[in-house]
């Protein structure tokens, strides 16, 4: 049986290890790079928000949102 090196990223950080839950005899090693939908919670207004938008300057307010605060 063939086994693969996964890398999640973005969203794919939140499925990758799922599959290596299922099949974890396929997967030789996991690498996450800022993976989204690790926590518990789910920010529903966001994604809604994201999907809703028409042009990219109507996403502006949305990926301001996966940014730290420098001010901080």
């Amino acid at each position: 049986m063939q086994s693969a090196h996964l890398v999640g990223h973005s969203l794919g950080g939140a499925i990758a290890p799922g599959d290596g839950l299922l099949r974890p005899e396929r997967v030789r090693s996991l690498s996450l790079v800022s993976s989204a939908g690790l926590g518990r919670e789910i920010n529903a207004a966001y994604i809604e928000a994201f999907v809703r938008r028409t042009n990219r300057n109507a996403l502006k307010p949305c990926v301001a949102q996966l940014y730290a605060d420098e001010g901080w």
